[in-house]
């Protein structure tokens, strides 16, 4: 028994290296990033570790850190890994892995040409699966559809977060999630859930590439 874990850890460990390399051929693995990607690993197999499964990822930092190449090695290697539902891994849900992302300014801009009215512009946002954000806070701040002013992404969080112990929300920012109540983006309310949310991932420091 011990040894067949054994053999599925090995199999999962050289996916996921093929996985880092297919998305990103220069990638350079170092002493900066080394534990980060084992507890990235552990993550996306349920493992115990260092950040909660149940939990998304809140990856920030400074521009060319890596933030969006990590979550789309997340992203892929998990459609490899679960091509098909899994009993027992997320909630105790079947999982099937893998999840879209979606550029924050472009869901932004598309609500506001979106020929729904009100949050059904919205709606493939704030379903029940598991959901990408790239670059939160760049988008435009309030995007006005139908002579009518919102800040779309506060409202797509604030939804989700209804929901977040059954689908996960992923997120790559500068935004440390310490200001996000001191600037004011997406008001108290979703500042003060982050944390519940999201395993917070400071990624200064982690550059990834040659």
């Amino acid at each position: 028994m011990a040894t067949k874990e054994a053999d599925s850890v090995e199999l999962r460990v050289k996916l996921f290296k093929k996985t880092v390399f297919d998305i990103c051929p220069d990638y350079v693995v170092n002493e900066k990033n080394r534990d980060l990607l084992n507890d990235i690993f552990k993550y996306c197999n349920f493992m115990d570790g260092k950040y909660n499964s149940m939990k998304g990822l809140w990856l920030w930092g400074s521009i060319g850190t890596g933030k969006s190449t990590l979550l789309n090695i997340v992203s892929t290697y998990m459609k490899r890994q679960y091509p098909m539902p899994m009993i027992k891994s997320y909630h105790n849900e079947p999982y099937s892995g893998g999840f879209k992302i979606y550029n924050c300014t472009k869901v932004a801009n598309d609500y506001g040409k979106s020929a729904k009215e009100g949050s059904q512009g919205l709606d493939p946002y704030l379903n029940k699966i598991e959901i990408g954000f790239d670059e939160l806070g760049r988008e435009p701040i309030p995007v006005k559809s139908y002579g009518t002013e919102m800040n779309v992404m506060q409202y797509i969080f604030q939804t989700r977060y209804e929901n977040y112990r059954l689908a996960r929300t992923h997120v790559t920012t500068n935004l440390d999630p310490d200001s996000i109540g001191d600037l004011d983006l997406y008001g108290p309310y979703i500042s003060d859930r982050v944390k519940e949310m999201f395993n917070i991932i400071n990624m200064n420091g982690k550059s990834f590439r040659k």
